[in-house]
């Protein structure tokens, strides 16, 4: 990482949400280094159609010009993830990698989350050619007036359900687990099957 110089601001995330702020804060004249474990769930769209600017952009393509765009004001960005990080004084925080340790005035997090991906056989192409979805919000449009399956524990994949019906009236709820349902949610889920 850096070693002993204090930098302005670390980003941990190299999704588009780390990379817009690291944009912003190198433009803004301050030192910032990135750290990015190469899992963005951006990665994995095929096609975005929710990114301004964009009328579709792949994931990847995304990223790229995001990297370039922040690595051209001045931001460095390292392929590794933040082991511990931890306050050392007063308006300094130290984060350690493999790499080494980094002294820092702030901290942006923006780890995203990591889905957790059914074991399914024949999953990895499905995806990839963006038949599975992982986030109703990004891709729910594209899914208008279509048929849409919904995968997951029933507490989680039952809100996302119930919000992809703002899209189609031809949505499956395929609970994995068999946990008791939340009341509201309950009632929720039987007045849109019978509507």
């Amino acid at each position: 990482m850096t070693g002993a110089a204090v930098i302005d601001c670390l980003v941990i995330g190299g999704g588009p949400a780390g990379l817009t702020a690291t944009i912003y804060l190198a433009r803004y004249r301050r030192t910032v280094l990135v750290t990015d474990g190469g899992k963005s769930r951006a990665a994995l769209i095929p096609k975005s159609h929710n990114y301004p600017g964009f009328k579709w952009i792949a994931g990847p393509e995304l990223l790229a010009r995001l990297r370039e765009q922040a690595q051209m004001y001045g931001a460095v960005i390292h392929d590794r993830e933040v082991d511990s990080l931890r306050r050392e004084a007063p308006g300094i925080f130290v984060a350690d990698c493999e790499a080494g340790r980094t002294r820092v005035r702030s901290v942006v997090l923006a780890t995203g989350l990591i889905d957790n991906t059914p074991e399914i056989i024949g999953m990895s192409d499905p995806l990839a050619g963006g038949l599975i979805r992982y986030c109703p919000i990004c891709d729910g449009y594209e899914a208008t007036d279509k048929r849409i399956g919904v995968l997951g524990p029933v507490g989680e994949a039952g809100k996302k359900a119930l919000f992809l019906r703002t899209y189609s009236r031809d949505v499956w709820l395929f609970a994995t687990d068999v946990t008791p349902v939340a009341s509201e949610l309950k009632n929720q889920l039987r007045m849109q099957a019978c509507a």
